[in-house]
């Protein structure tokens, strides 16, 4: 849940990458959406650190920030080992015939 929602705040920001001096309110209204769910989730975990010992409320916020970030890593770490196979599947690691180095092999 804690990815998905900080996938969202990443995907919020990419909303605004077009933006120029004319952007209006309704060019904002989603990414601002997206932003308010997501510092909802970082209050919500910040009181949960709150409650269970973490005295200021600084350091529970950043324990906060801290997990949802350990949630992405978890997240890239899955999705790399995926690509890594997709990778070696797709033949994309194999020389192409052309190459130099494909003609030597050959020719040896």
């Amino acid at each position: 849940m804690i990815g998905i929602e900080f996938a969202l705040f990443a995907a919020s920001n990419f909303m605004n990458i077009y933006m120029t001096t004319d952007c209006a309110f309704g060019q904002l209204f989603w990414p601002n959406v997206v932003r308010a769910a997501t510092h909802a989730r970082i209050e919500k975990l910040t009181q949960y650190f709150t409650g269970h010992g973490v005295v200021d409320h600084a350091e529970a916020s950043h324990r906060a920030v801290l997990a949802i970030g350990h949630v992405v890593q978890k997240q890239a770490f899955i999705f790399a080992f995926s690509d890594t196979f997709y990778f070696v599947g797709s033949g994309a690691g194999r020389r192409p015939h052309g190459s130099p180095a494909a003609q030597e092999a050959r020719s040896s």
